[in-house]
């Protein structure tokens, strides 16, 4: 369908859902249920939007995926998306337990970082 005002063209596509194995870095000892679902539900949605960036555009297929050193894991994701959302000007994508880059420079300069 095209909207000949605004030249917005909306496509459909389908998505297919792959299996993938949840991993996590944290321990519930703290935690309440409601903070543990809450975490757990981001993990899982980040994956999702993975899977769905992927699809839409398949060139992400090819990123460079860096598993996160000891000091990435100490420091937890929310602090590496803040140092990469500080650093980078986009072409990344953070998990719990790694990170994605469209850019080779990028991975290296992550790598000499939090290894």
């Amino acid at each position: 369908m095209t909207n000949s005002n605004n030249d917005i063209k909306i496509v459909r596509t389908q998505i297919e859902a792959k299996s993938r194995k949840l991993k996590a870095t944290w321990t519930f000892e703290s935690l309440t249920e409601t903070e543990i679902l809450t975490i757990m539900s981001q993990d899982l949605q980040r994956d999702i939007d993975w899977s769905v960036l992927c699809e839409i555009d398949p060139g992400r297929k090819n990123w460079i995926e860096i598993p996160f050193s000891k000091s990435a894991q100490a420091a937890g994701d929310v602090a590496i998306e803040a140092w990469a959302k500080e650093t980078f000007q986009g072409g990344y994508y953070v998990f719990s337990d790694c990170i994605l880059f469209g850019r080779a420079e990028d991975a290296e300069f992550f790598m000499l970082r939090w290894s």
